[in-house]
């Protein structure tokens, strides 16, 4: 039963992160067409500004990392240390993980590597897009975590890895 209720609503997830995608590309495609003969007027702030997007991607991975390690620090001192494993191995949490560090990693190399381009209009638009993919994937992560945490989808986890 519980099957059939997350299937239309991952459907809908996957159908407005499409039209988002198709979206965001069209726009940042229009954006560059109107700004790509002027030159930038400022290089110094661009560098700033994606130096600090850097140090917010850095805080947000943080954030998550740590919110996340104490609540299920706190459910497996309730229920059964199982539960660090069970949420250990659940691929979710590593693709969630490997994003957020490579936008980290993506935002910081482009804080350097600003400096030696002199259309830096794709760095800044990936940089862009990654840092508002990051923002977006937190709420229906934690929704996630707290539906993993249940003590009824934990009963359900370690049934099927009994089986």
């Amino acid at each position: 039963m519980r099957r059939r209720q997350l299937l239309p609503w991952s459907a809908a997830v996957v159908a407005a992160g499409l039209l988002w995608a198709w979206g965001g590309s069209h726009w940042l495609q229009a954006g560059m067409e109107l700004t790509l003969a002027r030159p930038i007027q400022d290089p110094g702030a661009l560098q700033e500004f994606v130096a600090t997007l850097a140090q917010v991607l850095s805080g947000v991975l943080g954030f998550t990392l740590s919110v996340v390690a104490i609540v299920v620090q706190l459910s497996a001192d309730r229920f059964t240390p199982k539960v660090t494993e069970l949420f250990l191995r659940e691929k979710v949490n590593f693709y969630l993980f490997f994003f957020l560090i490579l936008a980290n990693v993506v935002s910081l190399w482009s804080s350097m590597a600003l400096g030696f381009f002199d259309n830096p209009r794709l760095l800044i638009g990936l940089n862009l897009l990654l840092g508002t993919a990051s923002f977006l994937l937190l709420i229906p992560y934690f929704r996630f975590v707290f539906h993993f945490l249940q003590p009824t989808s934990i009963v359900r986890r370690i049934k099927q890895q009994a089986q």
